[in-house]
């Protein structure tokens, strides 16, 4: 078990192999696409006045060493997992169960647990949490993280899924459903519920952490977390909401297809750290489980010209507020003097027509610049969120837009504007987020890279593509004066006049 991770968790032993025999893809008709990292524990999480209580899950599976059942089909162990520096909550060399080709699978049995009940009665909560990495799924399709029961074994009814974490790809986005299925003892009555959220995360952007908890019995108390944002929004479909118990029986845990197997419900991708308890799971660990930092783009110096900023805008970023874990292609690029934009340029196809930018997108500025040496001042701001890296070092990354208010802002939030002194100081102007560090060097050239969000996303809405006041500036050591930092000779002071000027 890495060494970065401290969960407390029950030992699994009597390890077995068991061999995985999967079937066709023979998904009935009601469930078919046609029809329809341990970041901080729980102890960490909570503060000195609100005790969070600690609940160990039933079974965890992370890959590092023995765990319950065997790999079977294309599934194997590899260094894959999530890891540092992007995952600082792994250690490099963390392991994962990968599934490439929709053809892969572990298999636990009851026995592989022994002493431990991965079944589920009415009034009991369930909580399911993995990381997930996934490199496509198909429009509409169901693919199974984790579940209990459906796996068409003989010794079962062929329709018995006690549960089940599964992604649902809808509009390029993978969202996570919960499923069971309802039996009444008296009446006989079955019938599936699938829980689909609202909001997921975009395939092929790297690992992600999903996790999903439910009162059997309570369908209002459905929620969904995704990197530790919490979801509470979704659709009942097939029977809707009930109030009636779940199946319960001793059929088999399946991680990474269930269903029977096949492609259409098996994962093309991988898994890490996957547990189950018997009991919510705080919001303020599952909220916390979620650490990430993007890396720093990847600029090809030799493009950079000698003296100038090389701006790249990029498109097809994910339709989300937070920066994507691969980096976008340059779709356009152009140049300019210092680190200072106000609007970017437009966009035309070939016969000449003006078309709109997608949103949301990012644009790169990137430049080789010398600086003195000395400890200096760096500010950033920009109308979204932007990050500043120096020879690979992320220095600054501020906030992703707040909500519009639409116009009705305190007057007193201006307090809380920078003052970084100086009688020419200039104040950020009202939608601008902004920050600000001190950079030693000893002197010399140094590689600059600003990156800003252009557009946002807000609910079902996106932001207009405009990055407002999104500039770089340096207050050398020794003064209190502000200037766009700059690669070559030209020099623009960051002042309200200087500012008014180089806009015009």
């Amino acid at each position: 078990m890495s060494p970065l991770r401290s969960s407390t968790y029950l030992t699994l032993a009597a390890i077995s192999a068991v061999a995985i025999t999967f079937a066709a893809n023979d998904a009935d008709q009601a469930d078919s696409p046609d029809s329809a990292n341990d970041a901080p524990t729980q102890e960490a999480a909570q503060n000195d006045s609100v005790k969070i209580p600690v609940i160990p899950p039933l079974a965890k599976w992370t890959f590092d060493g023995e765990f319950p059942g065997k790999p079977g089909g294309q599934a194997k162990i590899s260094e894959n997992g999530p890891q540092a520096p992007m995952y600082p909550s792994f250690a490099a060399g963390n392991k994962a169960l990968d599934l490439e080709g929709g053809d892969g699978a572990i298999r636990v049995k009851e026995t592989d647990v022994p002493g431990v009940n991965l079944r589920f009665t009415q009034g009991e909560t369930i909580t399911i949490e993995t990381w997930v990495r996934i490199e496509d799924l198909k429009n509409g399709s169901y693919i199974y993280l984790i579940g209990k029961g459906r796996n068409r074994n003989k010794a079962f009814t062929a329709e018995n899924q006690n549960w089940a974490l599964r992604l649902k790809n809808e509009g390029g986005e993978a969202l996570p459903t919960f499923l069971f299925r309802s039996r009444n003892e008296k009446t006989r009555e079955e019938g599936y519920h699938r829980w689909v959220a609202a909001e997921g995360f975009t395939a092929g952007s790297g690992w992600h952490h999903v996790a999903v908890t439910y009162t059997f019995g309570k369908p209002d108390t459905v929620t969904a977390y995704v990197d530790g944002k919490k979801i509470r929004k979704g659709t009942w479909d097939m029977a809707g909401k009930t109030t009636e118990p779940p199946v319960s029986d001793a059929d088999d845990v399946m991680i990474g297809t269930g269903n029977g197997g096949g492609r259409g419900n098996t994962l093309n991708g991988s898994v890490d750290e996957i547990a189950v308890y018997r009991g919510a799971v705080a919001d303020a660990t599952l909220s916390q489980r979620y650490v990430f930092v993007p890396p720093p783009a990847v600029v090809d110096t030799t493009k950079i010209p000698k003296g100038k900023v090389l701006v790249q805008i990029c498109e097809k970023v994910p339709a989300k507020n937070s920066w994507p874990a691969i980096q976008p292609p340059e779709s356009e690029h152009y140049t300019e003097d210092v680190f200072g934009f106000f609007e970017l340029p437009h966009k035309y196809v070939d016969t000449g027509v003006r078309e709109d930018r997608p949103i949301p997108s990012i644009m790169r500025a990137s430049a080789k610049v010398e600086l003195p040496a000395g400890k200096h001042r760096l500010l950033v701001r920009a109308r979204s969120s932007s990050r500043l890296h120096i020879d690979g070092k992320q220095l600054i990354l501020t906030a992703f837009t707040k909500a519009d208010s639409g116009g009705h802002n305190h007057v007193s939030e201006q307090d809380k504007f920078l003052d970084l002194g100086g009688a020419d100081y200039r104040f950020a102007p009202p939608g601008t987020e902004e920050a600000w560090c001190e950079f030693e060097t000893k002197g010399g050239e140094h590689l600059v890279s600003f990156e800003t969000m252009v557009g946002g996303v807000v609910g079902n809405s996106r932001r207009r593509p405009e990055i407002g006041e999104a500039v770089v500036a340096i207050s050398y050591e020794g003064t209190d004066t502000w200037e766009l930092l700059s690669p070559g000779s030209r020099k623009v002071a960051y002042s309200d006049t200087g500012w008014t000027e180089y806009e015009t």
